[in-house]
């Protein structure tokens, strides 16, 4: 029965980073059943987290991702296991930032660090480096997100694992660089990190840091820009990866207005705000209603 739940476990994640949401679910389902049933804590958890990580916030199913991803920090904590808080405090953390609770988001963030450098996990501790990463610059920090980003893309290089996440990695890193005044940056390498991708979940958000790069680096890349945006929106909307999409619309608002045609900024950003409201992310929510107000 363990090692049915341990398939089932390890099927639900590989078809989550496909995007074959329903199916990942189901599976997690059964392993979380069977680890229930025995009443193994840390695989409780850990089942938990995994599907509000990969499964409920990649698809917009925020709220749900935010309740399962509570109840395994509170598993987590009642069995004492490290390698289920090391899980639990970092999904929490990405739900923590989906939801756009920032603060809240680094709390978990942090400790999701400290407790994956105790069970030495480098895959684990490059996506708690990576979310956040995101968070900090989201936040406007952009010396940290850059000093957190280095870390985990060392870690992977170093260990020669997660080749796509790493690539994610990379190009987050790049765009914080440029926003940070940093003008020396390849954009050949970058483009073969799209390329290599190979997760299906990644697609958009790759290309969305493509066109937010390009964006900054060139004014006179604004239509390749466009075009790499727009490839995203349709990536996001054909894999069902809704957060993704959402900040897919608010990214291309930002494109218009730069270009100065306002009516579209808003129609785009009016569409960002939709979807992140049925996403149930409050603080997106917030932040872009207030950037629509300004225009």
């Amino acid at each position: 029965m363990l090692s049915l739940a341990t398939a089932n476990l390890c099927l639900g994640y590989v078809l989550a980073e496909n995007c074959e949401y329903e199916k990942a679910s189901q599976h997690l389902g059964k392993a979380l059943d069977i680890y229930t049933a025995a009443n193994i804590l840390w695989e409780m958890a850990f089942v938990k987290s995994t599907r509000a990580y990969w499964v409920y916030n990649w698809q917009g199913k925020i709220n749900l991702g935010f309740k399962e991803g509570s109840e395994a920090v509170q598993i987590a904590e009642e069995s004492g296991d490290i390698f289920s808080k090391a899980w639990s405090y970092t999904s929490h953390g990405f739900s923590c930032y989906c939801k756009g609770f920032l603060g809240e988001a680094e709390e978990y963030l942090v400790k999701g660090i400290n407790f994956a450098e105790r069970i030495n996990d480098p895959a684990l501790l490059f996506g708690a480096y990576f979310w956040l990463g995101e968070t900090y610059f989201n936040m406007g920090k952009h010396v940290q997100a850059m000093e957190v980003l280095e870390r985990g893309i060392s870690l992977l290089e170093q260990h020669r694992i997660h080749p796509s996440f790493l690539n994610l990695g990379r190009l987050g890193l790049a765009l914080v660089k440029i926003l940070d005044g940093e003008v020396d940056i390849e954009l050949e390498p970058l483009y073969r990190y799209q390329a290599a991708n190979k997760i299906k979940a990644f697609e958009g958000w790759i290309r969305r840091y493509l066109s937010a790069i390009l964006l900054n680096v060139d004014v006179k890349r604004l239509s390749e820009a466009e075009d790499w945006i727009k490839r995203a929106i349709e990536d996001d909307s054909r894999n069902g990866t809704r957060f993704s999409l959402a900040h897919d619309f608010a990214h291309y608002g930002e494109l218009r207005k730069r270009k100065g045609d306002l009516a579209m900024a808003k129609e785009n950003l009016s569409k960002a705000i939709e979807i992140f409201k049925e996403c149930g992310a409050d603080g997106w929510v917030k932040k872009y209603e207030e950037e629509l107000a300004r225009i």
